[in-house]
């Protein structure tokens, strides 16, 4: 699980200068952005999640994030949430939170990767909690990445 994955909540030009923002001072990340810190999560990830809660068929193209950039040779990333995702994240039920993440832990990519349920609950939270802020505050839900 060597792939950091960060989800925060900013305006789009906030998050693009997140990496940058990153790299000088890492404090001033914590602060401005107060980022969910996760390891082993690609987009990918977030996309089978997006199916299981729309109760759909997993399909690339309908439940990929939006991409905001990828650097060659992708060793870091950034992608939006797409508002209906975000609204899906949002209206879970504590009951739901729990009964989304076992099915997500096991999904075929997370089960390769030895997820447990366990380790998937927090993200499943804290995306809840960090899609609610998105939404409230009229900005957007974003994953960083990096190898």
């Amino acid at each position: 699980m060597g792939i950091l994955a960060d989800l925060f909540v900013a305006t789009p030009p906030e998050a693009a200068v997140y990496e940058e923002t990153l790299l000088l001072d890492f404090a001033a990340v914590e602060e401005q952005y107060d980022p969910a810190h996760f390891r082993g999560l690609t987009d990918l990830n977030f996309s089978v999640l997006w199916a299981m809660l729309a109760d759909e068929e997993w399909d690339l193209k309908k439940h990929a994030l939006t991409t905001i950039t990828l650097e060659e040779p992708g060793e870091t990333w950034l992608f939006q949430f797409p508002q209906p995702f975000c609204e899906k994240l949002a209206a879970l039920s504590d009951e739901e939170v729990r009964s989304v993440s076992q099915a997500w832990a096991a999904s075929e990519e997370l089960t390769l990767d030895r997820w447990t349920v366990d380790d998937v609950l927090p993200v499943v939270e804290r995306l809840r909690e960090l899609s609610k802020r998105a939404i409230y505050s009229d900005n957007a839900l974003f994953l960083w990445g990096s190898l």
